[in-house]
């Protein structure tokens, strides 16, 4: 049994007329009383120090202390554990406080290599080895002044696997998912893994068939791959590196041909980035040639172009690949001139896109739920912009920056309006903007608050059309 430490409470005994009377209680079963807190700063009888002084007890105020004694090896752990948990109360027959004291020992055996076998005792007793009981047994237990873990199968789970913080958890997740135990036994820690998810492992009795990789991947990734990535890159740098190995399957070569060029590649980016990765992949996806792609961002637009960095000269090449491919035109795989291609296509771009708005903006106005919040009375009235160009001019009459919100309505993130006097219905007045069920703006020229008979108006549209107004 762990020796644990004594609770020694002072405290204003507010029940009797002079509240400056001091009592104290230990639980070494010590009791007395004094003029102030000065009076003990320990306790006469066990020497403990004045933990707390308590003022108030209308409910019973707790106090408690953990004491524990873990023994952690790699794959096993002995923990003992005593929670003492002080109630200070009052016995109204006799007119005086007392300790309710309530002590829970635990005892903790795991270990993974005799077959798993969790045995949790709690005052002596063998309780079910619940996720509840264990997180009990083991609550508030921290590593720091332990033997080391993080060296250890449980370290290294708390500290690379996704969502596993705490030493119970960690246990729970070996017996769970005994496959993890695979890859440490193979390759020694677990850091390849990092904020790896529980669901990213599959039943295998080796690595790869856990991970969902082809063995030479797999190999590959523990021993070059998975360092490349920043520690918070590891887990979608994985996912990119299964996806390509789930390109070529049964050519696994071909596959780490790809990985290999990129990395290549990298060497000259000055950093990793992951978004980088990505956007190789993508353009080897739309038929270039991975070794040739490596070489010409790495050499060719650096000796002839004066593009330094490899980097500067995916993201220009990505670029204008996309943008051809938004305006449906061919592009030039390794052009000579990829910044005047660039170029060209930029500006290229900037007029489709105008056309491009137009279209799908007039799309979007067209379907019934926007279409449907149009309003007309003597009054007021309540229009839906038809093109790019109404959006542009409301914002010029109105000196507000309502333009800009084409790609909202594009998205269907948001519905632009506009208010109206129906006797001059071609004046901009007020903008509206409705986000699903609510009107969450209405704005007049120079972002001016709308009149009390312009909100009463919108309010009457609102109430018609089942809208919110915020």
């Amino acid at each position: 049994m762990i020796k644990i430490k004594n609770i020694f409470l002072g405290f204003h005994n507010y029940r009797e007329e002079k509240s400056y009377t001091m009592h104290f209680l230990c639980t070494c079963g010590y009791e007395g009383e004094g003029k102030g807190i000065h009076t003990h700063t320990h306790c006469p009888n066990c020497g403990t120090k004045v933990e707390e002084t308590f003022r108030y007890f209308s409910t019973p105020n707790k106090h408690s202390v953990r004491e524990f004694d873990c023994n952690i090896k790699d794959k096993s752990l002995y923990c003992e554990k005593q929670n003492r948990t002080v109630y200070l109360d009052y016995n109204a027959n006799n007119d005086k406080y007392f300790l309710n004291i309530k002590d829970e020992y635990f005892v903790v055996n795991f270990d993974f290599m005799a077959d798993k076998k969790l045995v949790i005792r709690k005052n002596g007793k063998v309780i079910n080895n619940t996720q509840n009981n264990l997180s009990k047994s083991l609550s508030y237990f921290e590593y720091d002044g332990y033997d080391a873990p993080e060296n250890t199968l449980f370290g290294q789970i708390e500290k690379h696997i996704a969502n596993v913080t705490t030493l119970h958890g960690a246990i729970r997740v070996l017996i769970d998912h005994p496959e993890i135990e695979i890859i440490y036994n193979t390759y020694g820690n677990l850091s390849a893994l990092h904020n790896f998810d529980i669901s990213m492992f599959h039943n295998g009795s080796s690595p790869h068939q856990v991970l969902g990789l082809s063995k030479p991947v797999c190999k590959a990734y523990f021993s070059k791959y998975y360092n490349v990535f920043h520690l918070y890159e590891r887990k979608e740098g994985f996912e990119q590196i299964k996806k390509i190995d789930e390109t070529y399957p049964n050519k696994p070569d071909k596959a780490i041909e790809l990985i290999d060029s990129f990395f290549r590649l990298m060497i000259n980016m000055g950093n990793m980035r992951l978004n980088c990765f990505r956007r190789f992949i993508n353009l080897v996806e739309k038929g270039f040639d991975c070794t040739r792609l490596a070489e010409y961002l790495a050499h060719d637009v650096n000796m002839y172009q004066g593009i330094t960095n490899s980097r500067d000269g995916l993201n220009i090449l990505y670029d204008y690949v996309h943008m051809c491919e938004k305006m449906g035109v061919e592009y030039e795989k390794y052009p000579k001139s990829l910044k005047l291609r660039h170029d060209i296509a930029s500006k290229n771009f900037e007029i489709k896109k105008s056309e491009y708005n137009n279209k799908k903006l007039k799309e979007v106005v067209s379907l019934r739920d926007y279409k449907t919040l149009q309003y007309n009375s003597d009054s007021f009235s309540v229009l839906i912009p038809r093109c790019v160009d109404d959006l542009i001019n409301e914002g010029k009459k109105l000196h507000h920056c309502v333009a800009s919100y084409i790609d909202y309505i594009i998205d269907k993130t948001s519905k632009i309006l506009f208010y109206r006097n129906t006797d001059d219905i071609n004046t901009p007045l007020v903008t509206l903007e409705v986000k699903g069920d609510t009107v969450v703006q209405y704005r007049g020229m120079f972002d001016r608050k709308c009149t009390t008979e312009e909100m009463k108006n919108i309010a009457k549209w609102a109430k018609v059309k089942g809208l919110y107004i915020r």
